[in-house]
């Protein structure tokens, strides 16, 4: 519709292929620090609620768990820099029953601070 203007200079658009690059570039020692901090652990449980992480490189865990930690970090970068985070296809990659904890996710960083 004409009335309808999104103005995409302010928007950063996550999907997939952003999630996995990110993933690629998180080293050893950062993916030890983001299992240690509480808030992201939260928000990783809220989509994987029983998934495992072992001690290994996040390279060596599935694709979803990959995504999944892709799409926190590119959020929180998005809304630090000032951009409007749009996910495309955020459900890709993931099991159904993970699926469903995109929602939960989305609403809990939608009223988190940058």
């Amino acid at each position: 519709p004409e009335d309808v203007n999104v103005d995409m200079e302010d928007v950063m658009v996550i999907d997939s292929q952003a999630t996995a690059t990110m993933a690629r570039q998180v080293g050893p020692e950062e993916w030890a620090q983001l299992k240690a901090a509480p808030a992201f652990m939260h928000q990783f449980r809220l989509v994987m609620p029983d998934v495992e992480l072992p001690d290994h490189p996040l390279q060596m865990h599935g694709s979803g768990v990959q995504h999944v930690v892709g799409l926190i970090l590119l959020t929180k970068l998005a809304t630090l820099i000032g951009k409007r985070p749009m996910w495309r296809y955020p459900e890709s990659h993931l099991h159904p029953r993970y699926q469903l904890g995109l929602a939960d996710l989305a609403i809990h960083l939608s009223k988190a601070k940058p």
